[in-house]
């Protein structure tokens, strides 16, 4: 008798809980940004974003855990001119525009995502926001024009040596990140999100010496992505 709770509690959740879909497919696109030397600001505005597009599978451990790698290009650039920085508009005068290819993979946790199948009434449309951490490989590109600069002897020295630098054109990064979740229906959902890529290099805009050697560069993916369920894919 003292077990009768226990079979009981067993027995409504198998009866409650409902198969998932294990695969997704989602398209991404939104704006890429970069803050570095060029563009130190958090928020670089629309003069230095481009468009950035990404494609990524997903599989579901669970209700709540993902693995998610993708492929995302875009092109990074920036501009001294327009920053308001005096010496940067009048002297340095540097911009530069990068090619970059991203491949990477992220593990995606959705806090309440168990709550999408839970109830006894099947699928449940939710609002759910989610965080992702993982790792990845970059391709790069830079093309950084100094030719407008018209520094001191000492700026040319260290274009010069941003110039001559054996700078690596495939960078390990650290994408992380927040968004939210909207399911339209069973098999589609759109999620808006904000993502970080740590590069772990000053050249990711092909500036260092004639700018701040001692803070890495950053890049952002600000987007929309709309994900698709594969109805063959459910599982227990």
């Amino acid at each position: 008798m003292r077990k009768l709770p226990l079979i009981l509690l067993l027995l409504f959740c198998t009866i409650t809980l409902k198969s998932q879909y294990a695969w997704e497919l989602g398209f991404f696109t939104g704006a890429a940004s970069y803050r570095g030397d060029i563009t130190p600001g958090l928020v670089p505005g629309l003069k230095n974003s481009a468009m950035g597009f990404g494609i990524f599978g997903k599989y579901v451990l669970d209700y709540n855990w993902s693995v998610r790698p993708g492929i995302y290009v875009s092109n990074l650039k920036g501009d001294d001119i327009g920053t308001g920085d005096p010496w940067r508009e009048n002297v340095r005068k540097v911009n530069f525009l990068t090619q970059l290819t991203e491949i990477s993979a992220v593990i995606e946790y959705e806090p309440f995502g168990k709550q999408r199948y839970l109830g006894g009434r099947g699928f449940k449309k939710l609002i759910s926001p989610y965080g992702f951490i993982g790792v990845g490989i970059i391709r790069i590109d830079p093309d950084t024009d100094f030719s407008k600069s018209n520094g001191s002897a000492e700026l040319s020295l260290k274009i010069e040596e941003d110039i001559n630098a054996d700078a690596l054109s495939t960078r390990i990064i650290v994408p992380m990140g927040t968004g939210v979740k909207f399911d339209v229906a069973e098999l589609w959902n759109v999620s808006l999100e904000v993502g970080a890529r740590a590069t772990f290099t000053d050249y990711l805009d092909g500036l260092s010496a004639a700018g701040n050697p001692e803070a890495n560069d950053w890049y952002f993916f600000t987007g929309i992505a709309v994900l698709h369920r594969f109805k063959e894919s459910m599982k227990n």
